[in-house]
């Protein structure tokens, strides 16, 4: 989703920015990139903050996750607060994402950044538009798997855009006096999908032909294909650089995962494609069969 003129990340003056095709390029040197990144939910709501930094806490173990939100027992955005958070985090050597609930939120996120963020010293941060809970949920599994701050915020980003294909996809009544879908078929966002589903540089193979691999693989969960063993997979497939359809099915993203709605134990038809793409399957079929 784009945030205004700015587009969908925030530039942060000297924190970087992130270029239309998806590439994070901070005037800061590599090795200043090593750093796990880490993630504050800047909300009105303090319940709301914490519990998204709950929820991707428990999806992305390991990942520093904090929720900065309210005004003492009020709704509102403390500033204060939300530097504090990153400056904390800055300070641990953290790279740092912002995710934002509303526009205001999303604001102070912006400046804090622009105040917070010197990345000729290591200190690298981005604040990111996103819907909140799925765009941080992406996030965090993508730090998990070792992602910097602009690999973060491609992830939470795209989230908006899965949604976006998806809703253009389904048979749901256009508004009178409209065409199928109300920005012409681009998407929630108007965007015209540079960084669409899978879209990322997913430089996963993109212009050549990767390499092949499919077989059944039985789901042994008794609970099926719940948040945290998806969770586990996307980072398993962004760590090989990987794409997975089960069926028909895209099953790359963790958004696409979930909406396979896979319950209880079953045998799915998995392809993956990638430069490894029989070691991947291997691992996806480990994981699946509960031998992770």
């Amino acid at each position: 989703m784009p945030v205004g003129a700015a587009g969908p990340f925030s530039p942060a003056g000297p924190a970087g920015a992130f270029s239309p095709a998806g590439a994070f390029s901070p005037a800061v040197p590599a090795e200043a990139l090593a750093p796990a990144t880490a993630i504050v939910v800047v909300s009105h709501s303090r319940r709301l903050a914490d519990g998204v930094a709950e929820i991707a806490s428990q999806m992305a173990p390991g990942v520093v996750v904090r929720g900065v939100g309210g005004l003492d027992d009020d709704l509102g955005t403390d500033a204060r607060a939300v530097r504090g958070a990153v400056a904390d985090l800055l300070d641990a050597g953290h790279q740092v994402l912002l995710t934002a609930d509303l526009g205001s939120a999303l604001m102070v996120a912006e400046i804090v950044v622009e105040e917070e963020a010197r990345p000729a010293e290591g200190r690298c941060a981005l604040a990111v538009d996103c819907p909140v809970v799925r765009g941080t949920l992406a996030a965090a599994v993508a730090a998990r798997a070792g992602g910097d701050a602009g690999s973060c915020a491609r992830a939470a980003v795209r989230t908006a855009t899965d949604w976006a294909a998806a809703r253009d996809a389904a048979d749901w009544p256009a508004p009178a006096g409209r065409g199928r879908g109300a920005n012409g078929g681009r998407g929630a966002s108007g965007a015209s999908g540079a960084l669409g589903a899978g879209g990322a540089a997913d430089a996963r193979g993109a212009g050549e032909r990767a390499p092949s691999a499919r077989r059944s693989v039985r789901l042994t969960d008794p609970a099926g294909l719940h948040a945290r063993p998806a969770a586990a997979l996307a980072a398993l497939l962004d760590d090989e650089r990987a794409r997975m359809r089960v069926g028909g099915s895209p099953a790359t993203t963790l958004q696409e995962i979930l909406a396979l709605g896979l319950h209880g134990r079953t045998r799915l038809e998995v392809t993956v494609t990638g430069p490894h793409a029989e070691r991947t399957l291997d691992r996806v079929e480990r994981l699946l069969g509960g031998v992770v």
